[in-house]
C-alpha cells in the first residue's frame, strides 16, 4: 500500500473492524481474532521491522557489513543533511 493510497482511507475506515477466521494459513493455533484495519496496519509495518531486524543480525553475525539503514544518517555521512 503506498502513501498516496493510505491518504484517501478516512479515518473511520481504519476504526473498522475485520474478522480473521480460524483457520487462515499464517495464524499459529485455531483462534481467530478480530482487529480494527487500522490496528492491522500497525501490526503489518511493526512486523516489517522485527523481520528487517532479524535479518540485518543474522547478515552482521556472518561477517557482512551492512550499510546504515536509518536515512538521516546517510544523509549526514553524505554530507546532503
Amino acid at each position: 500500500m503506498t502513501f498516496e493510497t493510505l491518504a484517501r482511507v478516512a479515518p473511520e475506515q481504519l476504526q473498522e473492524v475485520v474478522e480473521v477466521p480460524p483457520d487462515t494459513p499464517v495464524l499459529k493455533g485455531d483462534t481467530g481474532f478480530r482487529a480494527t484495519r487500522g490496528e492491522m496496519l500497525l501490526h503489518a509495518a511493526t512486523h516489517a521491522v522485527y523481520h528487517r531486524s532479524q535479518i540485518r543480525h543474522g547478515l552482521t553475525r556472518l561477517g557482512v557489513s551492512i550499510p546504515e539503514p536509518d536515512y538521516i544518517f546517510v544523509m549526514t555521512e553524505t554530507g546532503r543533511a
